[in-house]
């Protein structure tokens, strides 16, 4: 059977929806078809104006298999063009959705994402997390491990290097455990090591009362408390989650919905929210490489595994790699150095089996960029000023290991990032001509030109972080 079906141009600027249902038998058809509307101003239409955000009327539902729902998607801007959305489910076998009315369907036990996409634009969606049937995961069993009760890092700096350029940051980790040994509270002071008046502390208490979900509430001493779910897989590891690209929480933070897929061997495969994400993939049962998109071409990462030693990752409860690998999962540190919201989750290890062995790696530290030229106009005419200054950098081009110090029976005692810090002085000339930068106001000075910039390393030391760990 062919049905085909033609429509005049609709100018109206009007969505017009038409449903057609065709029975041939005792088969029955139902056709939906829809028409966007445009606007037309004589010969010319009007530019489309595109779809920039979806939201959901519900992010994540529990249903029992059988039940039926529909999901409402609110497009923006609110005059976008072509307001139709496409609705889709990453696991049909579980939730099927309609595909045009965003009504959901459980079929059988097990999860699944609903996601409405733009119909215009295709790099714009929203998701949902559906878990069909009465699933009760269980948190990953801790008896196994060493229970780390605490965790302190504290800066030191080359001897050389001014009070003023000590950026850093030191932290104290504390943890209390329940009656089966889980993590279900813990405190972080973050103390800047050059502001005492500048400290901060998070209070992260962990509620497992849920089968399927963790209910977190994080007080932060200057951005006060957030109280959120974290939505659990059948094994007990987070696959849905809010969170920020920042560590910190900050009242104008906007907050997304972070999705984590996990390959067969219970190992972070993707991390994703709004058009960011990141994949991974492993050799030997560590990092090898990955992928990194903000919705534009993917960039390419690999040969990762050379920056693990031999030593396992099995002894403690928590997944240290994860205070040396902090940005892993899409969210920028700050303070400290402190993970963010799903980085301290997988230091719990509640995200995934992780990586079989330490890292070598430290991706923190803090580097300001050094001082530079800020002067609106010179104040004599048609000269050239020779002018230097000194600043500090950490060197990129090094390769610093971590330094892993172990206890007799296996657990990790401590750990030293090490960084290296280059004094440099910084020439350049200030060409200046005799052209007023405001002619009316001749307090402004004269245009100049910056010239033969020159950088000289005069000196270089090393700052250290040092990782200490005490158990219960």
């Amino acid at each position: 059977m062919t049905l085909r079906i033609e429509i005049d141009q609709n100018y109206t600027g009007e969505r017009r929806e038409a449903t057609i249902t065709i029975r041939s038998g005792n088969n029955t058809f139902t056709v939906t078809v829809v028409q966007e509307g445009t606007k037309q101003d004589g010969s010319e239409n009007e530019p489309p104006v595109k779809v920039t955000k979806i939201t959901l009327d519900k992010t994540e539902l529990s249903l029992d298999a059988g039940a039926k729902t529909t999901l409402t998607a609110t497009v923006e801007p609110a005059d976008a063009t072509i307001k139709s959305v496409v609705w889709s489910s990453s696991n049909p076998a579980v939730a099927d959705v309609n595909p045009v009315t965003g009504e959901i369907t459980a079929i059988a036990d097990g999860t699944a994402t609903v996601t409405a996409t733009s119909s215009s634009n295709k790099e714009v969606s929203a998701s949902c997390a559906v878990t069909v049937g009465n699933d009760e995961p269980v948190v990953p069993d801790p008896s196994s491990y060493a229970l780390v009760s605490r965790i302190e890092r504290t800066v030191t700096y080359w001897n050389q290097l001014p009070t003023s350029d000590h950026d850093e940051e030191e932290a104290t980790y504390t943890f209390e455990y329940d009656d089966h040994n889980r993590v279900s509270s813990y405190t972080i002071d973050i103390r800047p090591t050059n502001d005492p008046e500048g400290s901060s502390q998070l209070v992260s208490n962990i509620d497992y009362s849920a089968p399927d979900r963790l209910r977190i509430e994080d007080r932060w001493s200057d951005a006060g408390t957030q109280t959120y779910d974290v939505l659990l897989n059948d094994k007990g590891y987070i696959r849905q989650g809010k969170s920020h690209p920042y560590s910190h929480d900050e009242d104008n933070y906007e907050f997304y919905t972070y999705e984590i897929e996990y390959n067969d061997e219970d190992r972070i495969s993707r991390v994703a929210y709004s058009n960011t994400w990141n994949t991974y993939t492993y050799k030997d049962g560590v990092l090898s490489g990955g992928s990194y998109s903000d919705g534009a071409q993917p960039d390419e990462v690999s040969g990762f595994e050379q920056y693990f030693n031999q030593t396992p990752n099995d002894k403690l409860n928590l997944d240290i790699n994860m205070l040396f690998l902090p940005d892993m999962l899409l969210e920028e540190t700050e303070d400290g150095e402190v993970p963010g919201r799903l980085g301290r989750l997988a230091l719990l290890r509640l995200a995934g089996r992780g990586m079989d062995r330490y890292t070598t790696i430290f991706t923190g530290w803090s580097d300001d960029e050094g001082a530079s030229v800020a002067t609106p106009g010179y104040p004599e005419p048609n000269v050239k000023v020779h002018k230097s200054y000194e600043y500090y950098t950490y060197v990129e081009d090094t390769e610093e290991r971590l330094d892993y110090v172990f206890n007799d029976d296996g657990t990790v005692a401590s750990v030293t990032a090490h960084a290296t810090v280059a004094k440099i002085k910084h020439e350049y000339d200030i060409v200046v001509g005799n052209e007023p930068v405001h002619p009316e106001y001749p307090e402004a000075g004269y245009k100049y030109e910056i010239k033969n910039r020159k950088d000289t390393e005069l000196d270089r030391g090393t700052n250290s972080a040092v990782y200490s760990f005490t158990y219960r």
